[in-house]
Order: structure tokens, then C-alpha cells, then sequence
């Protein structure tokens, strides 16, 4: 487990990091009403949404996941090895 000195470091790094580049709108006081509380939520939760582009293929297409892909590839080689047969190619 980190130590608690690590874990300080890494979130005021990332508090800076944020700043810097304006993450999620934080500068811009038009829009979030305490940006103390909006960075703190950012450094905690990086991800913005869950929207179709962001969010898990799985969850929005019932779709599998790129390694979930190459897994499932390895997988079939593997047992093709073990049973010597040659996996057919996807058409």
C-alpha cells in the first residue's frame, strides 16, 4: 500500500495537472459554481461521462472490449495448439 506521503504527492500533482490544462472547464467560473470542489471531483473521478464516445463498449453495444478481443484470439491459439487443429480464419 502507498504511503500516505505517495498518496499526497500524486493528488497534489494531479491538482496541478488539472490547472494547467483547464480539465473539464475548471477555470471558467461562468459554469461551476465552486471549482475547489469540481477539481477535487476531477482528480478522483478523471473520466467525464459515460456518454456513447466515453463510456464501455460493452455497457452501450453489448459489444466486447479490444482486449477482450485479443483474449478471446489468444485463446482459441492456445487451444488449437493443444489439440492440434487449425483455427479457421474469420469470414
Amino acid at each position: 500500500m502507498k504511503s500516505l506521503a505517495q498518496r499526497r504527492h500524486h493528488y497534489y500533482r494531479l491538482k496541478r495537472k488539472r490547472l494547467s490544462k483547464n480539465y473539464r472547464g475548471i477555470k471558467d467560473t461562468r459554469y461551476t459554481k465552486n471549482p475547489e470542489n469540481l477539481l477535487g471531483v476531477c482528480i478522483n473521478t478523471p473520466k467525464a461521462c459515460s456518454c456513447l464516445a466515453c463510456g464501455n463498449p460493452r455497457k452501450h453495444f453489448h459489444a466486447k472490449t479490444k482486449k477482450e478481443k485479443i483474449s478471446d484470439i489468444d485463446f482459441k491459439l492456445q487451444k488449437a495448439e493443444q489439440t492440434g487443429f487449425e483455427p479457421r480464419p474469420n469470414q
